[in-house]
């Protein structure tokens, strides 16, 4: 568990699992969060960020746990991979691309996400049923693996003609 005023987590390779708190837990009167440039895979547990009460930034990340919740009063994620059940609140949610999981909203509207399902929508610029397979490299190191595959639906599909997923 993090608490403190002006978090920063970035380029981090965060692992396990725990049981109850989560594995990683943002949590108190937070005045701003930046989470960037991770590696989270923590498949049997979650993980957690509220409380932040100015912004939050998560960006360009690899996340991977049973549940990853947002319940926060602004911020944005943006530019993730992200393989998990997601539960976000009041946020911009943006350029992501989710391998699995399920995806669940309240005052959120997503803009170019890629969906291995049909949750987010075909508006603004959301692509459903999207085969991860096409998505990304899939072979290579850790982190190597989620490039971009050549002619993948995510090159130039993010919101102002980016790129989708952390890279």
């Amino acid at each position: 568990s993090i608490s403190g005023k002006k978090v920063e987590l970035s380029r981090c390779y965060i692992t396990g699992s725990t049981s109850g708190g989560g594995m990683l837990r943002v949590e108190g009167n937070q005045d701003s969060c930046i989470i960037k440039q991770n590696y989270i895979d923590g498949s049997s547990s979650f993980t957690t960020l509220s409380g932040c009460s100015n912004y939050a930034f998560i960006y360009n990340n690899y996340i991977k746990a049973s549940t990853f919740k947002m319940e926060l009063v602004g911020g944005k994620i943006y530019n993730n991979v992200i393989y998990c059940n997601v539960n976000v609140t009041s946020l911009e949610y943006n350029n992501n691309i989710q391998g699995s999981g399920s995806f669940t909203k309240t005052g959120v509207t997503p803009y170019n996400n890629i969906d291995h399902s049909t949750q987010y929508g075909t508006a603004n610029g959301n692509q459903i049923n999207v085969d991860m397979n096409n998505v990304f490299k899939l072979s290579g190191s850790t982190d190597k693996q989620w490039q971009l595959a050549d002619d993948s639906p995510a090159t130039g599909a993010g919101f102002g003609g980016v790129d989708c997923g952390m890279y």
